[in-house]
């Protein structure tokens, strides 16, 4: 099991061999610069507020939550005692990214964050 923090050097190693992918069929959409786009994030963190009933443990529950922006009061949803929880203890940010994205919006990198 990885520990957060402990591993970079590996993880990057590893990274560095995988290949990246080539697309070559155009978007659905028409493009347009980030810094007009609104950013949302989607997750599979599990992640709900303190105090809802959250996830139930096993693989029966497929629901979805809808977090509003500015909550930071958040629970990981996710149960098994193999999941190293030491990232997500140390900055919420590792598996919900809102405040990057509020600093990326703030500093004209992306258009907006997404309520």
């Amino acid at each position: 099991m990885s520990v957060f923090g402990k591993d970079e050097v590996a993880m990057r190693k590893y990274a560095s061999s995988m290949p990246l992918p080539e697309f070559t069929d155009t978007p659905f959409s028409e493009t347009k610069p980030i810094d007009q786009c609104k950013v949302a994030i989607v997750t599979t963190a599990a992640l709900h507020r303190m105090g809802t009933p959250g996830f139930e443990i096993g693989d029966s529950d497929f629901h979805y939550e809808t977090l509003p922006r500015d909550v930071r009061d958040l629970m990981l949803g996710h149960h098994s005692v193999n999941f190293d929880r030491g990232g997500f203890a140390a900055d919420l940010n590792v598996v919900y990214p809102i405040d990057r994205l509020e600093e990326m919006a703030a500093g004209g990198v992306i258009g907006d964050v997404a309520d």
